[in-house]
């Protein structure tokens, strides 16, 4: 531009370079503005987004792999009837352990709000399985409660679990942020179903100490097994690591309680079997 100044200053041409310029003026790009967006408001931030997996879900085995684990957890969760059934007619609970109903209650409960569709979309299986558990362990508590006659400690641990549950679920309401909440509560849930695959471990030292499976429920081991087998193939498939994970582990440990129960029920049986030929 200053050599066409120059150049027009020396022809008389500076009002035609002025024209020129300005028609270079406006033909030249304006400089590029950068949109400054608002930030996103909490109401639209996306809440509780799971992963998906890599692999197209059908919603046929989904919903097969769903309702294998739904009856497996059915049969769990009635397996203790029996012993329910012994504690109403003898009208004690004799040396019967209620660790594992409130246990169970309150890993079913947190399994609830987990898979509610608010908190982990896509979870309707989980949702109706344990709403189903909680309402059944919390009749089992009540039973227990009212036949109790020797266990001390039931009820301080049912008080402090009540307490604790309840404390854990208001402050997760009010700290954690809902796109959070999901995987937060996902974490303890995981935490209460290995406790509830274990809590069946409680009764095993008395058996290994006495010899005598008469207090370890075996259907109770058992549908446990079946049960985290089903749920981890679930968990697998929809790709949910808080599925996977504790159900993982429940079927190494629904494995050492099976082979606890067989050896020392033959060992029983081959006792009995000797003192009848004796």
């Amino acid at each position: 531009p200053a050599a066409a100044r120059r150049w027009g200053a020396r022809h008389g041409l500076a009002p035609a370079v002025a024209a020129g310029e300005g028609f270079a003026a406006r033909c030249r790009s304006p400089p590029r503005r950068r949109l400054a967006l608002p930030p996103c408001p909490g109401s639209l931030r996306p809440a509780n987004v799971i992963t998906m997996p890599p692999w197209p879900v059908q919603p046929v085995v989904k919903a097969v792999l769903g309702a294998c684990g739904t009856t497996c957890s059915i049969f769990l969760f009635s397996s203790p009837l029996k012993t329910f059934h012994q504690i109403r007619k003898r009208r004690s609970t004799e040396d019967f352990s209620g660790v594992p109903y409130i246990t169970t209650f309150y890993q079913c409960l947190l399994w609830s709000v987990y898979a509610w569709p608010t908190v982990t979309p896509g979870r309707t299986s989980p949702l109706i399985i344990n709403l189903f558990g909680s309402a059944l362990e919390a009749a089992f508590i009540v039973i227990f409660a009212y036949f109790n006659s020797r266990s001390t400690h039931f009820n301080a641990y049912l008080a402090a679990a009540t307490s604790v549950a309840a404390a854990w679920l208001v402050l997760w309401g009010v700290l954690v942020p809902e796109e959070d909440q999901s995987r937060v509560l996902g974490y303890v849930c995981m935490g209460l179903n290995v406790a509830l695959y274990a809590s069946p471990m409680t009764v095993l030292t008395q058996v290994i100490r006495t010899g005598s499976v008469e207090y370890m429920p075996p259907l109770l081991s058992f549908f446990g097994l079946a049960n985290a087998i089903f749920w981890c193939m679930y968990g697998v498939y929809v790709l949910d690591w808080n599925i996977t994970v504790p159900n993982a582990i429940g079927i190494v440990l629904g494995a050492v309680q099976i082979a606890v129960y067989l050896t020392y029920a033959r060992r029983a049986q081959s006792a009995k079997a000797y003192t009848l030929l004796s």
